[in-house]
């Protein structure tokens, strides 16, 4: 009974007090919970501009190829449109 009784006024300004900056630090604007929300969001943005940068890279080479002669162009016009240059035979061989 002694503890209740000397359960004062500023005892539960104390209290409310904490409880409020604990709730702040766990649910407010910068509280731990959307800061753990906001780094999963970074490492899924982190992960999709490493991807962009690996497709940039392809389209670079790509670039370079077509820039430095016409050997890749050939090389395109064969495989994608099967075009053949005068005189040769096409053969295809099925396992």
């Amino acid at each position: 009974m002694k503890f209740i009784k000397s359960f004062t006024f500023g005892t539960t300004i104390l209290v409310f007090f904490l409880i409020t900056v604990q709730l702040v630090l766990w649910f407010g604007e910068g509280g731990w919970l959307a800061t753990i929300a906001k780094q999963n969001n970074f490492l899924e943005l982190e992960k999709a501009v490493q991807e962009d940068e690996e497709i940039l890279l392809k389209l670079r080479a790509e670039a370079r190829d077509l820039q430095e002669g016409h050997r890749s162009i050939e090389e395109r016009a064969r495989f994608q449109h099967g075009m053949l240059e005068k005189g040769e035979v096409f053969i295809q061989l099925r396992p």
